[in-house]
């Protein structure tokens, strides 16, 4: 929003909002998996890494919000890759842009996840604003 117009505009329609019924709660939630299952990394696969950290920062979340960011008309230009900053800053790192040290990041089933959380990191650190 970027005039007076638009915000009153914006406030209008939103005061008009009415909640979703159960049928249109079942579209929306199919079609946020038909859209979620197009990204890079499935939920499906992010979902295994529950109670992984990454500096402080739960690896589903950056997993989650590099894939989310890949299938977006453009990629680099994400509000989900400034969650990520947010993420990290309160996990006391004030910005993760700057670099983080070396940390290994190991599956429950052993599969070393280090360089895809490491390349996610590295891509969202590059887009963040």
């Amino acid at each position: 929003m970027s005039t007076l117009e638009q915000v009153l505009d914006n406030t209008k329609t939103a005061n008009e909002a009415e909640p979703l019924n159960n049928e249109e709660k079942a579209a929306l939630a199919e079609a946020m998996r038909i859209y979620r299952e197009s990204a890079p990394i499935k939920q499906s696969e992010i979902d295994k890494y529950a109670g992984l950290m990454y500096h402080g920062v739960p690896v589903t979340a950056i997993l989650q919000a590099y894939s989310i960011c890949q299938i977006q008309p453009d990629p680099g230009f994400s509000d989900d890759n400034n969650y990520m900053k947010n993420a990290f800053a309160e996990a006391e790192f004030t910005d993760f842009r700057k670099g983080l040290s070396k940390e290994t990041v190991v599956a429950p089933d052993g599969t070393d996840l280090t360089g895809l959380v490491e390349k996610a990191v590295n891509w969202l650190a590059e887009h963040s604003f």
